[in-house]
């Protein structure tokens, strides 16, 4: 394979990230990008230099000409652009969480295995370098048997506006949590087991969406475990992401930003991003290394480090906890 041709489905804030790195990489050609808003199909398209724009993302999966491709519509809306690319043949990455119901993730695991497709969820907290660290110190017994993890992550209020059109559709826990859900069991290397959880909403009320979500739970072998996750932060302030396990020989902390980057200029404060920082003009960090990953799977290099089963059961993990909300008692999973 010379190049990996590529196409984006999606044009977002997410959609435009991947095409940029797909563009600046040059094993890749990023042939054509595909939104239902024209505009954005085609301001992506030229952008970053690709051959051609969609508004209707079947006529780009058409194209035998395009190897692989980025999934990065609406979190709801992943089930059918997901199963037409793998029905396709397509290798797909598909930014997280994998669905919102479980009766979406099924269609997709099913069908992403059926066809045999090369398939990657986009976790991209795994990708981050803190985190791949407390799963290699867990993973050497340095941490001993793990007996509590806490995780936060926190955001700004831009974060739900940002997503106002569909956020019912969504909540804290299905696009935050949902990272660290995963990212805690991929360090332990356990399921979760039973979850709890309380919220609160008051700005975010007249949308019936939660401020703030609280949750504990249990994993298998009996680890204890609580994820924090508000995303009503002053629009001032970017995120708040923190990690803390405790174990019989160790512990760890993991706690972002740590403005190791930090410039104050007239318009105030301002940081490295840690997922696409933009340095001598290019994009790198965890996403660029996320993509790399993906396109080394598309060529039989590496194994996806995020397997279809393990996106689907973070998204169990967080239906459990709504249904726990729901229903105000602690709920068992499988559910």
């Amino acid at each position: 394979m010379d190049r990996i041709r590529v196409g984006v489905i999606g044009c977002g804030v997410m959609g435009k990230h991947h095409a940029r790195v797909y563009s600046e990489l040059p094993r890749v050609k990023l042939v054509a990008t595909a939104d239902v808003v024209e505009k954005n199909a085609r301001m992506a398209a030229k952008e970053f230099r690709a051959e051609k724009w969609y508004t209707d993302y079947n006529e780009l999966l058409a194209r035998p000409d395009i190897d692989a491709v980025s999934i990065a519509v609406p979190d709801h809306l992943h089930r059918e652009p997901t199963v037409a690319a793998a029905k396709a043949g397509k290798a797909v990455l598909l930014e997280k969480p994998i669905a919102t119901t479980l009766r979406d993730a099924d269609a997709i695991v099913n069908t992403v295995r059926k066809t045999g497709v090369t398939f990657l969820v986009g976790h991209i907290v795994r990708f981050d370098y803190n985190y791949a660290k407390a799963k290699e110190y867990m993973e050497r017994g340095l941490l001993g048997d793990p007996v509590s993890i806490w995780a936060r992550r926190n955001n700004s209020i831009t974060s739900p506006m940002r997503l106002e059109n569909w956020l019912k559709e969504t909540s804290p826990l299905l696009f935050l949590g949902v990272h660290d859900i995963d990212v805690m069991r991929w360090i332990i290397g356990r399921n979760i087991t039973r979850v709890y959880a309380e919220a609160e909403s008051r700005v975010l009320k007249l949308h019936h969406v939660e401020d703030a979500v609280w949750s504990v739970f249990r994993f298998k072998g009996g680890t204890i475990g609580a994820l924090e996750n508000i995303w009503i932060l002053p629009s001032s302030m970017s995120f708040d992401f923190k990690l803390e396990l405790v174990g019989t020989r160790g512990s760890l902390w993991i706690s972002q930003p740590s403005d190791s980057f930090l410039f104050w200029g007239e318009k105030g404060p301002e940081t490295l991003s840690y997922y696409q920082p933009v340095v001598h003009r290019q994009v790198k960090g965890y996403l660029r290394d996320e993509i790399i990953h993906f396109l080394n799977c598309v060529e039989g290099k590496e194994e996806p480090l995020v397997s279809a089963e393990d996106a689907r059961a973070a998204v169990e993990v967080a239906l459990a906890m709504h249904r726990s909300l729901k229903e105000g008692r602690p709920v068992t999973l499988p559910l």
